[in-house]
């Protein structure tokens, strides 16, 4: 008891220093692109319509003084725009800080979660120290946490989720009164309120609660009981969150979709609209990826570009990455082996976030939407170095951990914005594809 509290303590010491890593890495200079950067061309103005108007207008040319009231129709849902919103009320619209500030923040926030995920499932500080280390200095996330999108905020959610189900999981097996439930369908909600993709997420981690529920009903007899409490006290917590979520769309009847009719109606015709176009996206983007590819990061996203010496590359700490692959295949066995619940959870979340990309194979796709896989080469990456450690050789587990850090250092500039030297930007193009 002695030995897991003095653990405990230390996992807290490493969530706390890793957390506070990340808001160095995140918060400092998040103004020094003054420019509305990749997709922040569209997920600014909308969050800025939301706080002026209620609802997404229409744009002209200029920002922010080019809002016209009349309704535009957008494609992801308000979670995250409404986030992004906060920064821009608190420092201005003109102010960039205010566009990343909550993105920043949630981030931040997303190494705190992964931290304490890894604690609840391996109960090992090694673990914790080194997967909150990985995420906070890797330059997928990093990126994505800097810049005013919406897939870092889910991504942080999708964690959120995670580390609630963790706690239901490794508490009592009933099903009537599980809160920590609750608090994932909450979280589940938010996800897929910021970003449709959240959806396959709650599927998977509802079609995890009913297996286990099954596993454990084997010995309780009650699994139709226990069961369908615990899917609907957290799917139906997540539909209803999602649905509260569009509140200030039913409240303004000038938003796009409103035909005048059954409001309710015309919600469900405009989440069918937003369906088909998803469905059909396919315009050819020069950085476009096929999934395959993402996880060794093979055609990363350029988000902005100037002048042959300053760029912001959305790519993943490469020899991380590369050595994810392999902790993931290791992982795999190891789950396998173990047959353990918390082994099959971080599986069923990794697969959740990235194998339902396969199903849309002429979509328009980007490697940095593996934001949301990057907690997970994170963990896992962790998990196979602390074995390593202690079954084979620390020496080489301390080597490569050098390694991967001293990998996130050099790509340090071209995750940030930084001023690179003659030559620098070409020095960090490993692949001919990152070009």
């Amino acid at each position: 008891m002695t030995s897991l509290r003095s653990s405990a303590g230390l996992a807290w010491l490493f969530t706390a220093l890793a957390t506070v890593l990340a808001a160095a890495t995140r918060l400092t200079n998040l103004g020094r692109v003054p420019d509305l950067i990749f997709d922040e061309v569209y997920y600014v103005k909308d969050a800025w319509s939301l706080a002026q108007l209620g609802y997404e207008g229409t744009w002209g040319d200029t920002f922010p003084a080019g809002l016209d009231p009349s309704a535009s129709f957008v494609v992801h849902p308000p979670v995250g725009k409404w986030l992004i919103s906060l920064g821009m009320q608190w420092l201005g619209p003109e102010n960039p800080v205010g566009w990343r500030l909550v993105p920043a923040l949630m981030g931040v926030l997303g190494v705190f979660f992964l931290c304490r995920w890894a604690w609840l499932l391996f109960r090992s500080p090694a673990v914790v120290g080194l997967a909150g280390l990985f995420l906070a200095t890797d330059g997928m996330h990093l990126v994505l946490s800097r810049t005013a999108l919406l897939d870092g905020i889910l991504t942080t959610f999708v964690l959120g989720a995670l580390w609630a189900l963790t706690h239901d999981q490794l508490g009592p097996a009933t099903g009537w009164r599980r809160p920590w439930l609750v608090v994932t369908g909450l979280f589940l909600g938010l996800a897929v309120g910021t970003k449709w993709s959240g959806l396959y997420v709650a599927a998977a981690l509802g079609l995890f609660v009913v297996a286990r529920e099954l596993v454990l009903g084997r010995r309780t007899r009650a699994v139709w009981p226990d069961g369908v409490a615990a899917f609907g006290s957290m799917i139906g917590t997540a539909a209803l969150v999602y649905l509260v979520s569009w509140t200030s769309w039913f409240t303004h009847p000038a938003a796009w979709g409103h035909a005048g009719g059954n409001a309710l109606g015309d919600w469900w015709r405009y989440q069918r609209q937003v369906f088909n176009f998803h469905a059909g996206l396919a315009t050819p983007h020069p950085y476009q990826s096929h999934p395959a590819g993402w996880l060794l990061q093979l055609r990363p996203t350029s988000f902005w570009y100037q002048a042959g010496d300053q760029t912001i590359l959305a790519l993943g700490n490469p020899l991380l990455w590369w050595f994810g692959v392999a902790a993931l295949l290791t992982f795999a066995v190891a789950a396998l082996w173990r047959r353990t619940w918390p082994y099959a959870l971080v599986l069923v979340g990794w697969a959740s976030a990235y194998l339902p990309w396969f199903l849309y194979p002429d979509r328009t796709v980007f490697t940095f939407y593996t934001v949301v896989l990057s907690p997970f080469v994170a963990l896992m990456s962790a998990w196979a170095l602390a074995e390593l450690g202690r079954r084979v050789s620390r020496v080489l587990a301390g080597v490569l951990v050098v390694a991967i850090l001293a990998s996130a250092w050099f790509f340090w500039p071209i995750w940030t914005g930084a001023t690179l030297g003659p030559g620098g930007f070409m020095a960090r193009m490993w692949l001919r594809s990152w070009i």
